[in-house]
């Protein structure tokens, strides 16, 4: 009877020793991986922005999270490992574990890991799988039959959010609303191309400059689409006014670092703008060097020397364009391009806005995006103007796109969520639940 009891005891120690270092190895490797997936799902959850080809950046980011020697296109090595560091992940680690990734218009398809249909414009959700074949210490000896590993299987899924109520970082434009009514695209046709000019209300009308806009649309432009430069903080070093309003043509918004002046790098749904400090412009003189400046900091996303053109006049041009990364797809000399089809770049063209009702009272009724469009006949934009489009109205091309690409911060919910519970317009990448992950 003692033997018996004697062996009962050893296997029931066996036993938990099993569950203690094997099943309890298992849960810490499944919870490794989890977190690799979930990362390596966000970073492409960043490259749906619903062009050609945004599957293809969106696996080049995944690719970028798992790479330990930099060769990707992020050029970071990624040490990502699992069983306390011991395996790389990856094809070639002692333990192989290599992830795939797949793309959903729905995120119910994605959960349910369904067939994965999407292509680049549709793609709004990505899965990202990772499986390895654990080895076993002492499960192995439960039964003469049982393999010397476990699987274990994960996946992440990101995709991106519903509407945001305040986007941070954001183009320092505010377009007024072709038609306010409209809650879906504010009167835009999305696909189609407008002629953008700078509001009359940045500008002091007087003789020399007594244009309000272009006389005429500007080539193959279907309507005209007001714009007001905002009063945010822009990118780069303190400079002067020209200097300012190239840097706020640029790049996107920043946080203020100032404490005594604090601009969060934001923009509210129902906040009221305010018009940049420095317009409207006081003589014509100073008008058209200002269209000129804002121009200059567009055109930087076509990587267009500054040299080439007047914009070696601009302040800092020629000392912050090498500082800024152009658009890897500056499209084609003086061609239209359409950003479903045809539009393959790094969204540096792509320009998030603030969408307004009135160019004197500046709220904010939500946020669309346009692709930055070179002008006829040149690659970039013309900043020198023409007599039916002098450079004080600032005037360039754009195509609207809606809200296809997600934007890099932003919040979710709040007060205009109460007030606008039909809210759509861009979100932000965001993690979402998995239904069945583990094996």
């Amino acid at each position: 009877m003692s033997v018996y009891l004697a062996l009962l005891l050893t296997f029931m120690l066996f036993s938990l020793l099993v569950m203690a270092i094997d099943v309890g190895r298992l849960y810490m490797v499944q919870g490794e991986l989890q977190t690799a997936v979930d990362a390596a799902a966000l970073a492409a959850a960043t490259r749906l922005t619903g062009s050609s080809c945004a599957t293809l950046y969106a696996d080049a980011q995944m690719a970028a999270a798992f790479d330990s020697t930099g060769a990707t296109a992020s050029g970071t090595p990624n040490d990502n490992r699992f069983n306390m560091r011991l395996y790389q992940i990856g094809p070639n680690s002692d333990v192989p574990a290599t992830p795939a990734s797949y793309y959903y218009s729905l995120l119910s398809d994605a959960q349910a890991a369904s067939s994965p249909v999407a292509d680049g414009p549709s793609a709004r959700y990505v899965r990202v799988e990772l499986s390895v074949a654990m080895p076993v210490i002492f499960t192995r000896f439960l039964s003469l039959t049982r393999p010397a590993t476990q699987p274990v299987a994960v996946a992440g899924i990101a995709g991106v959010s519903s509407a945001v109520c305040a986007a941070c970082f954001i183009e320092p434009l505010a377009v007024v609303a072709i038609d306010a009514t409209d809650e879906i695209n504010y009167g835009f046709q999305v696909g189609q191309y407008y002629t953008f000019y700078l509001s009359p209300v940045q500008r002091v009308l007087q003789r020399g400059c007594p244009v309000t806009r272009p006389s005429a649309p500007l080539t193959d432009t279907i309507d005209f689409a007001q714009y007001l430069i905002l009063n945010h903080y822009p990118w780069g070093p303190d400079s002067g006014v020209d200097g300012q309003i190239f840097r706020l043509g640029a790049a996107p918004i920043i946080k203020s670092p100032d404490t005594e002046n604090p601009d969060p790098g934001c923009v509210s749904v129902d906040a009221t703008e305010v018009s940049n400090a420095n317009f409207p412009s006081t003589t014509c003189a100073a008008a058209t060097q200002m269209g000129r400046d804002f121009l200059c900091g567009l055109n930087t996303r076509f990587g267009v020397d500054p040299t080439s053109n007047a914009c070696a006049n601009v302040e800092g041009a020629t000392d912050l364009t090498p500082l800024l990364r152009a658009d890897t797809d500056p499209g084609i000399e003086g061609a239209l391009q359409d950003y479903g089809v045809e539009y393959c770049g790094n969204q540096r063209r792509v320009l998030t806005v603030a969408i307004i009702d009135d160019p004197t009272l500046l709220t904010v009724l939500n946020f669309r995006q346009f692709l930055l469009q070179n002008s006829d006949g040149l690659l970039g934009l013309n900043v020198a103007g023409t007599g039916a489009a002098p450079v004080y109205t600032a005037p360039f091309r754009a195509e609207y796109i809606g809200y296809a690409a997600p934007i890099a911060s932003g919040n979710v919910g709040g007060a205009c969520m109460t007030l606008h519970p039909l809210l759509v317009g861009p979100g932000r990448p965001v993690l979402h639940g998995v239904l069945n992950n583990v094996q």
